[in-house]
Order: structure tokens, then C-alpha cells, then sequence
């Protein structure tokens, strides 16, 4: 993994190699952003870049050397790699990571300790990771990857240098699905515009479940009528209980609402996300205005906002559902 097949976040990777090239590179970072939008992959290039025999002077690694090869193959003796899937990250594991930091590098010029998920440290591991932060060693760095920056002590974050990661443009990640999954450009844009800038999730979103619930989401859409309570608490049912489902079916619906407003407004078919589904933008777009089409959307990016505070689901979805111009 180098920072030349990475997708976006130019910026990071610039400061990143500024870094390198000035042999500033500080002893602890914080990457930060929403989940599955590359925040490890370029913690881990950084770490290859890091140790790379022949980082000079591109400063980014070469996939070729001794180094870069046992960073892609998983087993190189001074990158330590700290996951868990328990709800924790306990106070032995930092103890074992700061046992570590005892020894020098074995083959690399540094020891890289990277921490995913790093708000997951109770608190007697955070104190005894700030330990570690006010006695930097020059030959260790430290990446903590978080989703969740906020829920690390203040004491923390302000030793470490902290880089925020921001969703990528729908169409970056819809050209790492045609480049890399060969994925026909209509499929791509679709979920690349649903993945909320996360190549993680337009990857997840590639399922046959999404697909079926999609296409039953259209139907329930175009099925619902203001004159018809029923087909509006159903509309709203389908939208499930799970939070996760519920979000990426509100994302679904204000794809449509767009799409519709976009051919109402242009009556043009390249500029439309569900391509696939022309026969229920059309229908959307001949029985609402464009006033009814932008008040369907604010309220769909409301009930979104809402559904995040954990307020009760159900009432959320039916309260929209009702309001919705159908």
C-alpha cells in the first residue's frame, strides 16, 4: 500500500509527505473521521512510507524492498497493529505496546504502533497511554485511528498531532469501484452517491440484500399516497428498526426525490443516479412539484438527523411518511 494507489484525501498525504521530506515526522498521530473512509489505509501507507528502503526522494514507498515487502505480506517486526472486537481496548494491551517501545527497531529505521478504533480505551488504558504521549521516544511513532475523536481525553489529543479525514467526493469513490471492481459506471455512481463518501460502505452496500431492498423501497415509494394512510405506515415500516438500515434507506429516498427534481426541472437522463429505475423518476416527477420535490427532501434529511439522536424510530419514520408530498 503506497500513498500513489490511495483514493483521495490529497491533502493528508501531502502533509504527510511534507513531513518526510523536512524529517519532522512527529512521534504521535491521531487520524480521525467517519468509518470505512480510508483513515487506516493511509495510516498504514504512512507506515510503510516509514520504513521504506527506497522512501528517498519520492518520500512514498517503493512495494519493492525488504521492508515494504513484509508490510504487505503482515509480518514485518516493527509494525504492531492493535484491533479488538471487544467493547474495550484494556490497560494490558497499551502495557504491552509500552513493553515494546522498550526495545529499538529490529530491521526498520522506526517502531510503529498503530491503534484502530483508539476510543475504545477504557480509562485506565488512556492514562497509561498519556504516560507514553509526554515521554515521546524518537525511535517509536504512535497512530491512534478513532471515529470518535471526542471520546479521547482532552490530555491526549493535545500531544498528539491530529489529522481529520473528511467523506470522499461521490465521485472518487465511484471511480475506485470502475478502476478497481471493474464496475459498470451507472452501478458505481449509485452506490458511490449512497456510501456517503466511504469506499467502505459502497463496498458493503454491493449486496443482493441491497439491491432486493432498493427495489422494494421504489415500489413502496411510488405505491404511497397521501390519500392512502396505509401505504404511507407501510412506506414508513420498511424503513426497518435498525438504525444503520434506516439511514441508508433515507439516503435511497433522497436519491429518488433528486433524481425526480433533476428530470422535472431538465427532463435529461445523464445527470441521474438511479438510471436503472428511469419508470419511477419519471412517475415522482409527474405528480410532484418542484416546491413538493425540495420539501421532500429537507424533510428526509431531517428525519436522518433526527434518527441519529436515538429518539424513537418508529414515530420518526411515520411522522415524515405523513408529511411527505406524494
Amino acid at each position: 500500500m503506497s500513498f500513489a494507489t490511495i483514493y483521495g484525501h490529497s491533502k493528508q498525504i501531502g502533509m504527510l509527505q511534507k513531513t518526510m521530506a523536512q524529517q519532522r515526522v512527529g512521534h504521535s498521530y491521531i487520524f480521525s473521521g467517519l468509518a470505512a473512509i480510508g483513515k487506516k489505509t493511509l495510516a498504514l501507507a504512512f507506515t510503510q512510507a516509514l520504513n521504506c528502503e527506497n522512501a528517498v526522494p519520492q518520500n512514498d514507498s517503493c512495494g519493492k524492498c525488504s521492508s515494504c515487502r513484509k508490510m504487505i505480506s503482515g509480518n514485518h517486526p516493527d509494525i504492531y497493529i492493535l484491533e479488538t472486537q471487544a467493547q474495550f481496548i484494556r490497560i494490558d494491551a497499551i502495557r504491552n505496546i509500552q513493553e515494546q517501545m522498550t526495545f529499538k527497531p529490529l530491521e526498520g529505521r522506526r517502531r510503529i504502533f498503530l491503534i484502530d478504533d483508539a476510543d475504545k480505551m477504557n480509562e485506565q488504558a488512556a492514562n497509561a497511554l498519556l504516560k507514553t504521549l509526554e515521554e515521546p521516544s524518537a525511535d517509536n511513532i504512535l497512530i491512534l485511528v478513532t471515529t470518535r475523536p471526542y471520546w479521547l481525553p482532552q490530555t491526549i489529543l493535545s500531544r498528539c498531532r491530529h489529522m481529520r479525514f473528511n467523506p470522499l467526493p461521490a465521485e472518487t469513490v465511484a471511480r475506485f469501484l470502475i478502476e478497481q471492481k471493474q464496475m459498470e459506471p451507472s452501478k458505481a455512481l449509485l452506490l458511490a452517491s449512497l456510501s456517503g463518501g466511504s469506499i467502505g460502505q459502497a463496498l458493503e452496500l454491493n449486496t443482493e440484500e441491497m439491491i432486493t431492498f432498493r427495489s422494494e423501497l421504489s415500489r413502496l415509494l411510488i405505491a404511497a399516497d397521501r390519500g392512502d394512510p396505509m401505504s404511507l405506515l407501510i412506506l414508513a415500516s420498511f424503513l426497518g428498526q435498525d438504525k444503520k438500515e434506516i439511514k441508508q434507506g433515507l439516503k435511497i429516498l433522497n436519491t429518488y426525490f433528486r433524481d425526480a427534481l433533476v428530470y422535472k426541472e431538465t427532463a435529461q437522463t445523464s445527470m441521474i443516479i438511479n438510471a436503472d429505475d428511469l419508470p419511477a423518476i419519471a412517475s415522482l416527477a409527474g405528480r410532484l412539484e418542484g416546491e413538493q420535490i425540495l420539501q421532500n427532501i429537507a424533510l428526509v434529511e431531517k428525519s436522518n438527523e433526527t434518527i441519529e439522536m436515538n429518539v424513537n424510530k418508529s414515530l420518526t419514520l411515520e411522522a415524515m411518511a405523513f408529511k411527505l408530498h406524494m
